[in-house]
């Protein structure tokens, strides 16, 4: 609905909506909706290496210590390949709020404006999930991905004004006119079809007046 309602003009007329905090990225600027998002970064949190656990004992309960610690090793070696491994991560989640300018991100440790025409790079990972770049004021570029029920929101705001050439516009725009076309086309047979049950109706109205006045021998009406 509010992809709809702003690939059809903005939010010109939507109320702004009121938060906690002021809306920085732009004068006048226009906070219109909120929820929640989960964010994720790509690297390791570990370098592979672990702490060993050695046991000792005698008779079966040194075998058992020996197992234990054996088991105990293994689990801590794959869970320190598993960390080594660069992948995407949980980072943090909270309240993202949708302005007509760009969007916050509201965690429990700040408060992060991004600016759409501060965004470098955005592309659709999945339904519900943006990737996004951008120069960090501190120097260095980061890299994020947002999961978001106003992902595609983000995605297509930030194409409009930064990339109108990007595909995923391009091909967003499309699918929009192809099934513009088919709710009109429905709309004019659904419009075809009343008017002819309405001409079918007005007929056998007739065909029944014209009947009931000749068997009673009067005249058929005009």
């Amino acid at each position: 609905m509010l992809i709809g309602e702003y690939m059809d003009g903005g939010f010109a007329d939507r109320d702004p909506l009121q938060t906690r905090f002021p809306p920085s990225i732009a004068q006048g600027e226009k906070i219109v909706c909120f929820g929640q998002f989960t964010r994720q970064w790509l690297g390791a949190i570990g370098n592979g290496s672990y702490g060993s656990i050695v046991a000792g004992g005698t008779g079966a309960f040194g075998a058992a210590l020996l197992v234990g610690s054996a088991i105990g090793n293994a689990r801590a070696r794959n869970h320190a390949a598993a960390n080594a491994q660069i992948t995407w991560r949980q980072y943090d989640s909270g309240n993202i709020y949708f302005s007509d300018h760009g969007f916050y991100l509201e965690t429990t440790q700040a408060l992060l404006p991004f600016a759409f025409g501060s965004l470098a790079e955005c592309d659709m990972v999945t339904p519900g999930m943006v990737q996004i770049g951008c120069e960090l004021t501190t120097g260095g570029y980061h890299r994020f991905r947002l999961q978001s029920h106003y992902a595609e929101l983000v995605m297509l705001s930030w194409a409009i004004m930064r990339h109108p050439s990007h595909p995923y516009l391009a091909s967003y725009s499309t699918g929009e006119r192809r099934r513009s076309a088919q709710l009109r086309g429905s709309a004019a047979a659904t419009r075809t079809s009343a008017a002819t049950e309405a001409g079918y109706s007005h007929q056998a109205h007739r065909l029944e007046s014209k009947q009931r006045w000749e068997g009673r021998g009067l005249l058929r009406p005009p």
